[in-house]
């Protein structure tokens, strides 16, 4: 079975919108990403993409890391995968959904833009068989961590 690692990260110094994103959720990390084969898979503002670990580190921090194993997935086709999610468009008012819930159903746009924490939760649900707490839309960093370190989710 494939399993793949779950990263979750600060900057070295934050800027604005991850200071901002840690005190809203009250956490020491703003962003998750997925590890593989040295570089990590992500959404940023620049989309769905992927860099080289050691360079994303000269500026960020691991703050914590999870297993997130994918028994509907090998390495071959997670990265098929995130090679097709390539340059998705970054989804940035969907944080307005973490802030105010009223405005979810405003900003709901399935698949067709991602942020960080919703790219993994999709695969999380769709080839780790997980059950979202909520959708993934709205399913920030912190709730990303919840969920991989739920015993429960993953045995």
């Amino acid at each position: 079975m494939f399993t793949v690692k779950v990263a979750f990260t600060r900057e070295k110094d934050p800027d604005f919108v991850s200071k901002r994103i840690m005190d809203f959720l009250d956490t020491d990390y703003s962003h998750c990403f997925f590890i593989n084969d040295g570089f990590i898979y992500h959404a940023t503002g620049d989309g769905v993409n992927r860099c080289h670990l050691d360079v994303y580190l000269e500026d960020h921090v691991i703050v914590h890391e999870r297993m997130l194993p994918l028994p509907l997935m090998t390495e071959d086709s997670f990265k098929a995968y995130m090679r097709g999610a390539d340059a998705k468009e970054y989804g940035h008012l969907q944080y307005a959904g973490f802030i105010a819930p009223w405005a979810q159903k405003l900003v709901r746009n399935g698949n067709a833009k991602q942020i960080c924490s919703e790219l993994i939760a999709e695969i999380a649900r769709d080839y780790g068989n997980l059950k979202l707490p909520k959708e993934q839309d709205f399913m920030s960093p912190k709730d990303v961590l919840i969920l991989l370190s739920d015993k429960t989710n993953l045995d």
